[in-house]
């Protein structure tokens, strides 16, 4: 295979990434269709959907795979950054497919353990940006959202 067959092979998915974009820019989102078992994935955790973690795993893999396409038009790949951005890409859709692959009660979990790892990291970034010194206009934007209490009170 050639690198312009390589090319070629690669334009070929375009109109099939556009089409992902396209739906992805749906609003209001997409949802599953009533009584479908995906639709029942979303009841066992409402305050977290199933349908929207594998949902944003697709659009967050589309993203990264928009930014090959714009890096190869322009021709600006970069050898080690374009192989992250297209790791990125295959563990992004990997993750919702492991996810929607399996029957109910495996997806199910798999959901909730995804979810509650989302959870594990995102606390882990909130207790270091407790950390981190406030600005004065933080200060300022803390008392406002706050009705008054100070910054070290919401902290």
């Amino acid at each position: 295979m050639t690198p312009q067959d390589s090319l070629d092979t690669i334009r070929a998915t375009y109109d099939d990434l556009d089409a992902w974009h396209a739906r992805g820019q749906k609003m209001p989102p997409e949802e599953p269709e009533r009584g479908s078992a995906l639709a029942a994935d979303d009841t066992v955790f409402i305050w977290h959907r199933i349908s929207e973690t594998s949902r944003l795993s697709l659009l967050t893999a589309g993203e990264h795979l928009r930014l090959a396409k714009t890096s190869i038009e322009a021709g600006q790949v970069y050898p080690s950054a374009h192989f992250t951005v297209m790791r990125t890409a295959l563990v992004c859709a990997s993750q919702a497919v492991w996810i929607l692959a399996a029957d109910a009660a495996e997806r199910q979990e798999r959901g909730l353990t995804l979810i509650g790892e989302m959870y594990t990291q995102l606390a882990k970034y909130d207790e270091e940006q407790l950390k981190l010194p406030l600005s004065a206009s933080e200060k300022t934007e803390c008392r406002i959202t706050s009705r008054g209490a100070s910054c070290d009170s919401v902290r």
